[in-house]
């Protein structure tokens, strides 16, 4: 049986191992007085993600409003987010499970779901434009090995 682990919790470790929350870099990078909290980090990355916000995560959290609210806009960059997952997408291509995904020299994958055509279009069964986002980023990153999302 598997453990129930926090996701604060499967942050401390995939960073212990993957040293990825260092890839967030102040965006000003000069003269920037104190040094990154990693924890209050997490739970911005965490308030952002999982759509609550921050002003929700200092309600929840130990973290003040202000504390989360500094963190995000002088640490949360879309390059910085990217090269995080970059750094994580790279330690998962690294593992060796992930060869067995390969049929026929094509590296496959999945996406949260899947959808398939149907007899008659109705309300339910129109185009999801989280579909057309996805395989856009995935012509747009083509170069990359794995899509980003």
């Amino acid at each position: 049986m598997i453990d129930v682990l926090d996701i604060a919790d499967v942050f401390a470790v995939v960073d212990q191992e993957l040293h990825f929350l260092s890839e967030f870099r102040h965006i000003i990078d000069k003269k920037v007085k104190g040094t990154l909290d990693k924890s209050t980090l997490s739970a911005t990355i965490i308030a952002k993600a999982t759509n609550h916000g921050i002003y929700k995560m200092s309600t929840l959290s130990d973290y003040s409003y202000d504390q989360l609210y500094q963190c995000s806009k002088a640490y949360l960059s879309l390059e910085s987010i990217n090269n995080a997952c970059d750094a994580i997408s790279d330690a998962i291509h690294e593992l060796p499970i992930f060869n067995h995904y390969n049929i026929n020299g094509v590296v496959h994958g999945g996406i949260d779901g899947q959808k398939y055509a149907t007899k008659h279009r109705t309300f339910k069964s129109r185009n999801s434009p989280k579909y057309f986002y996805w395989l856009f980023s995935v012509v747009l990153n083509q170069k990359k090995r794995l899509p980003r999302f």
